[in-house]
């Protein structure tokens, strides 16, 4: 019987990148170093490439910012999104770079074959394999699921304290 991940990669025909462990493990090294794994949401009457929304929309991401281009244009080859260059913040300091992947499935593939390797973002990487794969980010969907907008929401918030700067005091969540 196909495990859930399987699943969500037959998904839309979708084909997962084939990398060794060693890759696996750098790749894992990497996101919990530098990088930040959740659900995050989309603002009310965002609009997006391909929608208008009137609802907060919730959707898994990852993400890694670095001074290294080479490192994160190596991860866009090997697993797809996207390197923007977010330039020097401060004078004297080195340009920063910004890799963001979007993709449902990449991350799911992702978060699956790096949990083994990580110590500080595993936590993370598990709440965001719960994600539903084939629910849209947004309210309009023509199939709901049972998994509601508070499940979004529930994962959102769990990513939103794992994530959080600091001492790790209460974090007050803002009406959306």
């Amino acid at each position: 019987m196909p495990s859930a991940v399987e699943k969500k990669l037959a998904w839309r025909n979708f084909v997962p990148p084939v990398l060794t462990k060693e890759e696996w493990a750098y790749i894992a090294g990497f996101l919990d170093g530098e990088g930040c794994i959740g659900v995050y949401t989309r603002s009310k009457n965002h609009m997006g490439t391909r929608q208008i929304t009137g609802a907060v929309s919730y959707r898994p991401r990852i993400s890694v910012t670095n001074t290294n281009k080479e490192v994160l244009l190596w991860m866009q080859s090997k697993l797809g999104g996207v390197v923007r260059d977010r330039g020097q913040i401060r004078i004297g300091w080195k340009p920063i770079y910004h890799w963001n992947l979007q993709n449902v499935q990449m991350i799911f593939v992702i978060c699956e074959n790096c949990i083994p390797y990580m110590h500080v973002k595993a936590e993370q990487a598990r709440i965001v394999l719960q994600f539903p794969f084939n629910v849209q980010c947004n309210n309009w969907t023509v199939e709901k699921t049972t998994f509601t907008e508070a499940g979004k929401r529930s994962l959102y918030e769990a990513t939103l304290r794992l994530n959080k700067r600091g001492d790790g005091g209460v974090y007050a969540l803002a009406d959306q």
